[in-house]
């Protein structure tokens, strides 16, 4: 699993008997589902957490509800004192529909998903998330690539972000990253050679991309079910 990034994904439709994934979450977590006011936002928040939960409890050989989290400076999740001697990092991202999990271990890593919209909503600001040379290279894109290509570079600098545990303590244009369609994921300046990133596509019209330290990103994709079982 060194080299590997276990890549896990949910699809959180109406399909999906929530009532029963509720069982898998914390007292707080329950709490929190309930406060959603639209049932979409709430079922989009039971699987996530359910599928964090029960992937990871799978790995552990433990019961979802038993898995022990805590949380940085700035938001990152990560197992709690206890079991963090197992090595096992993951992180979470959703967006609209699609939940996504990414566990690695004995390293650091990042996961960001976004739902491409048909128009770029932040061209007209990107000076604030990109370099300049990002700048450039996005305006020169035809618009329909400008769209992806925008999608690409952010859900690329959030997962790296993600992965650091920084949060936006370190700005998004403090780094730069590929970006044009059809081209590697990569770093291009700002971050250390031992970071590598991975770009994909989860499900029709959404753009994922994985940072992850001190190895390789060959990605393992896996589907998860509310009645997962490993073997």
């Amino acid at each position: 699993m060194r080299e590997e990034v276990h890549i896990w994904r949910a699809v959180a439709n109406a399909e999906v008997a929530i009532e029963e994934l509720v069982q898998h979450l914390s007292p707080d977590e329950r709490l929190r589902s309930e406060r959603f006011r639209l049932a979409e936002d709430r079922r989009r928040f039971v699987v996530a957490r359910s599928m964090l939960r029960q992937v990871i409890g799978a790995y552990l050989d433990m019961a979802p509800s038993e898995v022990g989290f805590e949380y940085g400076a700035y938001g990152k999740p990560m197992l709690g004192q206890l079991l963090r001697a197992s090595g096992l990092r993951f992180s979470v991202s959703h967006s609209q529909s699609i939940a996504l999990l990414a566990v690695v271990q004995g390293r650091e890593v990042g996961i960001d998903v976004e739902f491409v919209c048909d128009r770029c909503p932040a061209l007209k600001s990107i000076n604030r998330y990109l370099t300049h040379a990002e700048a450039r290279e996005l305006r020169s894109l035809d618009p329909q690539s400008q769209t992806l290509g925008f999608y690409q570079c952010w859900t690329r600098k959030e997962a790296y972000l993600k992965a650091r545990g920084c949060g936006l303590q370190k700005p998004l244009s403090s780094f730069q990253v590929s970006l044009a369609p059809g081209k590697p994921a990569r770093f291009v300046a700002g971050v250390d050679s031992d970071w590598k990133l991975a770009s994909f596509h989860p499900a029709q019209d959404y753009v994922a991309a994985v940072a992850a330290s001190s190895g390789g990103v060959r990605l393992k994709m896996q589907e998860w079910k509310p009645d997962l079982q490993f073997n």
